[in-house]
């Protein structure tokens, strides 16, 4: 387009020109003018002509000027465009980079747990004059890596809410925990059981939101598979709001009406297999600072876990 630019102004200044001495010679043939009058008349004809073709030289030029001042900042905001694109995915790749190493050593942490509950059952049964776990059965490698897998797939559910979502800085609990708990209600599915969940709008990172989902889903798992008798029935609900008392502070409460958890459980639970999730739990709270308590309900039987924290960003409102 540049290019053609002084063409078109040459084309344009010639067909003017031609049409200019064409047009005006044939009006001054038609005329009976002397030839004094004919001289004063091709000068002011020529003066005429200089001044028009002058004028649109200049606006033509100034047109071309104005386009070649357009393209010019065009191609800066696409520049500046470019490079803050460029910037932002750098900074997005570095991000991802760092959240995928976290991830990473989360996992890698749930394995080296499950492996150290493994090697302290085995060392509490082979001492002597120590108590029987033989009422503990242990798993089997493949309900091990079951384990494993179901936490896996409780981090993987929160990069499916931020990726729907679009919004790579926070997670919307109000979504995501109900899937979470809907993911594992039927996997420990318990036909006379009732699993419900009331969670408030939250808005927890990516950091945060992680570990909380990996808490939820050892305690749920936890209440479902051993908070009640093969055939009993009863309900776990699952909640998450804002303290009342504390506008900072979030409350995750999983609550159950089983047989509970008493305080020989709970001294001896880390040499169990069954005690796997609560290590993991107490881990993961510990990696946001938070604070876990698992303890028997003091009003009924059952066992009520709650977890509470600050988190850096929240955005509360009754869902």
């Amino acid at each position: 387009m540049p290019a053609k630019a002084p063409f078109r102004i040459a084309i344009v200044y010639f067909v003017v020109g031609t049409v200019w001495v064409l047009v005006t010679d044939y009006l001054l043939l038609r005329m009976p003018l002397s030839l004094e009058q004919l001289s004063r008349l091709q000068t002011l004809k020529g003066g005429i002509y200089v001044v028009i073709t002058a004028g649109l030289a200049w606006i033509l030029v100034r047109r071309h000027a104005f386009q070649q001042l357009r393209i010019q900042q065009e191609l800066r905001e696409q520049r500046d465009t470019a490079q803050k694109t460029l910037r932002e995915r750098e900074a997005l790749i570095g991000e991802i980079h760092h959240r995928v190493r976290n991830i990473l050593q989360i996992v890698l942490s749930i394995i080296g747990l499950s492996s150290q509950a493994k090697a302290g059952e085995h060392a509490e049964s082979d001492a002597p004059g120590e108590r029987d776990t033989s009422s503990a059965p242990s798993l089997t490698a493949s309900q091990q890596i079951g384990r494993i897998t179901e936490r896996v797939s409780a981090i993987a559910l929160v990069h499916d809410h931020v990726l729907t979502s679009r919004n790579v800085e926070a997670v919307d609990c109000s979504r995501y925990i109900p899937a979470l708990v809907n993911s594992v209600r039927p996997r420990f599915y318990r036909p006379n059981v009732e699993v419900t969940h009331r969670v408030a709008e939250i808005m927890l990172s990516l950091e945060v939101a992680v570990p909380c989902g990996l808490v939820i889903n050892e305690l749920l798992i936890n209440a479902l598979t051993h908070g009640f008798p093969p055939d009993g029935e009863g309900s776990v609900s699952v909640t998450m709001e804002a303290d009342a008392g504390n506008s900072n502070e979030v409350v995750i409460t999983v609550l159950d009406d089983g047989v509970g958890i008493g305080t020989q459980f709970a001294a001896s639970a880390r040499a169990a297999n069954e005690a796997v999730g609560l290590l993991i739990a107490e881990a993961m709270a510990l990696q946001i600072s938070a604070e876990l308590h698992v303890a028997p309900r003091q009003d009924s039987p059952g066992t009520e876990a709650t977890l509470r924290f600050k988190p850096l960003d929240n955005a509360t409102s009754e869902a």
